[in-house]
């Protein structure tokens, strides 16, 4: 019973699936199985390849190239798969039609979501450098404490790593304001390199989210490994009641991994509305 089920619903999606249904803004996601780029086709597009617009949507293999890799012909080498759906046969994909506005108006949505973020993160860079500079002598005040290791248990067997010398604790606090304001630079240029490309193609605007990498490591440097690997470890920072900052950089490293991740996975085409189509008819 379960498999006539199956095979009413496939029924009922081949028979949707033909070229005049589709309407106006829908398109047809096309995936090329060797190196898996995605084209959104028009109904234009399908027309143009001489299907008609009256039976069910069909695809063959030989009739289009993958602009990509060139891949296509007869040999197996382009597979075609619908939004939703799709019902492969014999090298022929059954399409089923589906509305483009709300993928493009979702995928327009999360790119902007990924600027704000990296922008946002790249502010608190900043902001952070430029309180370190303005109001200079308070944090100076906490690496002085780290650094000499005053409030730790008393007679810790680690005592011997204490700087004590005043030169050092303003290198130390220096190196943290660079990495900060290095951090923060790169950010904004990502967060820049991001809202200019957030229309443009999804090469150019994933490679944008380079900056974003650059901008992320440096602050993973910062506040993991200084403040947790060298002040936390190293100076026994964990130690002391007071100047103690390990609880304020793991969120703040971990915010930043956050964003990595989300901003880093790749994002698709917007629409094909517009745009010279990714696939193209075979010559």
């Amino acid at each position: 019973m379960d498999d006539l089920w199956d095979d009413y619903r496939r029924a009922t999606v081949l028979y949707l699936a033909r070229i005049e249904d589709l309407g106006r803004g829908d398109l047809v996601q096309i995936n090329c199985a060797a190196c898996h780029h995605i084209a959104l086709l028009t109904p234009d597009f399908l027309l143009r390849q001489g299907l008609s617009p009256r039976p069910r949507c069909s695809i063959y293999k030989g009739r289009v190239r993958c602009r990509g890799c060139g891949a296509g012909g007869t040999g197996g080498e382009v597979e075609f798969k619908g939004i939703s759906d799709g019902v492969r046969a014999e090298g022929i994909v059954y399409l089923r039609a589906c509305s483009s506005t709300a993928g493009a108006k979702a995928m327009i949505e999360t790119r902007i979501s990924k600027v704000i973020m990296v922008a946002s993160l790249a502010l608190f860079a900043l902001l952070v450098t430029f309180d370190n500079l303005t109001d200079y002598d308070t944090n100076y005040a906490f690496v002085r404490h780290v650094l000499s290791m005053d409030t730790t248990f008393p007679g810790n067997a680690l005592l011997y790593r204490r700087i004590t010398s005043p030169v050092l604790w303003q290198a130390g606090y220096a190196l943290i304001i660079v990495g900060e304001g290095l951090s923060g630079i790169a950010l904004a240029v990502a967060a820049i390199s991001l809202a200019w490309r957030l229309r443009s193609d999804s090469v150019r605007f994933n490679h944008a989210k380079r900056f974003v990498i650059i901008g992320a490591a440096l602050g993973f440097l910062v506040w993991f490994f200084g403040f947790m690997v060298i002040g936390g470890e190293w100076f026994s920072m964990w130690q002391s009641p007071t100047w103690n900052g390990q609880e304020a950089a793991f969120r703040f490293y971990m915010t930043i991994l956050a964003v990595l991740i989300f901003v880093t996975q790749p994002d698709g085409e917007l629409s094909a509305s517009g745009r010279q189509p990714a696939m193209r008819q075979r010559e």
